[in-house]
């Protein structure tokens, strides 16, 4: 799914390998979830991972934000909610509303929904957060 991700013309991050709260209990688990994550992305896809996406929308300690920038990491943030990961009971419309209402006013905008088991009430809302995005002449791109 990741290779066929990217080679659909989707940027690939790093957003941790296991997804574990313990990553952030020392740099040295931390570095461990990183560099075994850019490993596997980096093998599958051919290319440089250039991105990190912080588990749990959590602020990290400074020493591994400087882990990060001497990787060559950028740290890339969510400013647009789905709340689909609060419950699962979210139908396909409450996503879209929760998308609609915490859109910025302007600029670029990166909504975080997720793909993971049971999560198929967010796979039925893309369709229309794509239509209501093209619908007010966004774009999309790759993250470059």
């Amino acid at each position: 799914l990741v290779k066929r991700a990217y080679d659909e013309g989707h940027t690939i991050a790093t957003h941790s390998h296991t997804h574990q709260k313990s990553m952030f209990n020392s740099l040295d688990n931390f570095k461990n979830e990183i560099e075994t994550s850019v490993a596997v992305l980096e093998e599958i896809t051919g290319d440089k991972v250039k991105y990190f996406r912080i588990p749990y929308g959590t602020s990290i300690k400074q020493s591994f934000k400087d882990y990060l920038a001497e990787k060559g990491l950028t740290i890339v943030k969510w400013n647009c909610e789905s709340y689909d990961s609060r419950v699962n009971t979210k139908t396909p419309e409450q996503i879209l509303e929760g998308v609609k209402s915490t859109k910025p006013a302007k600029g670029d905008v990166i909504v975080i929904m997720h793909d993971t088991y049971g999560k198929q009430k967010t796979a039925d809302a893309l369709p229309s957060v794509i239509e209501y995005f093209q619908s007010i002449n966004y774009e999309f791109k790759r993250f470059e």
